[in-house]
């Protein structure tokens, strides 16, 4: 069975038969559950369209000129940048709930992570773009986990820095082991893995190299001033969501004193165990342009057949070699120690040899 952070994290993710709007987690129901949607937290195409794996899904949306050149332009006071499979999809969802929050569409814009210079510089429009609905709201973000991928350190983080140098950052951990094999079950529910976890390590060193939280906090802390940055642990999140989302806004400037539960109490539903794992077909057929058209216009009934229809019941059980999770563990030691540190946690926050 899937642990407590795979059920929250990955059930909230975005999915063919939720709404966009915000949805509050049961823990008790989310730790029994063992379901895993799709959505590219381990690995997908670079938004660069290089075909390097990110651990991001890449945004299908056309590329555009900004509507009003020259006009006054909406741009980002704070951005999410990871790390992957650390809840950051839930909470953009609750967070497009709050009435003085703004987020993009898509979650993310992975713009900063574009690799190739002259596509960064050309693109700077349409992303802009993604915000021109955000005039009205006190803080305006998005999600983008490529901002801390292990590959993008160099590029990104000065890329933020010269456009958006005022931004909040909010940067979300969560255990390292953890993290691995809730990525690694992501890959093998969307078939870009078939083996173990050591050989996934072997074939995509980005699996290991997001976990080295310390190591791509340092790259911003080296620009940003340490109260631009929120750490949001995953635990903390899972243990005492509201809390957390109180910290958030109070963050980004948003009033931390609304309650999202209460924004839409008909729809403050997570993942409950009937949701299951969607195959491949259904990870293809959520992201068509049709089926986003149609989907507001299904009835209750047709959304709840197609449900059944698509879902199916499958849980990846992860078994390390010993000698790996030593490995792993050592490696891990010391950028662990140093964030926990940093943040003001005990050193056994984290048991990463249990």
């Amino acid at each position: 069975m899937d642990s407590v952070g795979d059920a929250y994290d990955n059930a909230l993710s975005e999915s063919l038969f939720t709404t966009p709007e915000c949805k509050l987690l049961d823990l008790e129901e989310a730790a029994a559950d063992d379901s895993l949607l799709p959505g590219c937290a381990g690995q997908a195409c670079s938004p660069s369209g290089g075909g390097e794996c990110l651990g991001v899904r890449p945004s299908t949306e056309p590329e555009r000129l900004h509507p009003f050149p020259g006009r006054f332009r909406v741009l980002p006071t704070f951005l999410i940048i990871g790390a992957a499979k650390c809840a950051t999809t839930s909470v953009y969802d609750l967070l497009r709930a709050h009435p003085g929050v703004f987020m993009s569409e898509p979650k993310e814009p992975h713009y900063f992570a574009i690799e190739d210079h002259e596509e960064f510089l050309s693109r700077r429009g349409w992303y802009e773009s993604l915000f021109s609905g955000g005039g009205h709201a006190v803080a305006v973000g998005e999600a983008s986990v490529s901002s801390t991928h292990p590959t993008r350190l160099e590029i990104a983080p000065p890329r933020i820095r010269e456009l958006l140098p005022d931004c909040r950052l909010i940067y979300m951990v969560r255990h390292p082991i953890r993290r691995i094999e809730s990525d690694w079950r992501m890959m093998r529910h969307e078939r870009r893995a078939s083996g173990s976890i050591k050989k996934a390590l072997e074939e995509d060193p980005a699996l290991l190299d997001w976990g080295f939280y310390w190591r791509q906090l340092e790259a911003y802390r080296a620009l940003f001033p340490d109260e631009q940055i929120l750490v949001v642990f995953f635990e903390d999140f899972v243990r005492d969501p509201r809390q957390e989302l109180r910290r958030i806004c109070a963050h980004i400037g948003a009033d931390p004193s609304f309650d999202f539960e209460a924004a839409d109490p008909n729809r403050a539903r997570l993942a409950s165990k009937d949701l299951g794992h969607y195959g491949r077909v259904a990870s293809i057929l959520k992201d068509t342009l049709a089926v986003r058209a149609l989907k507001p216009l299904l009835p209750a009934k047709a959304i709840e057949w197609a449900k059944r229809m698509l879902v199916r019941q499958e849980t990846f059980e992860v078994e390390w070699e010993p000698s790996i999770l030593r490995e792993v563990v050592e490696l891990y030691a010391e950028d662990t120690a140093k964030l926990l540190e940093h943040c003001g946690k005990p050193t056994d926050f984290w048991v990463l040899d249990h």
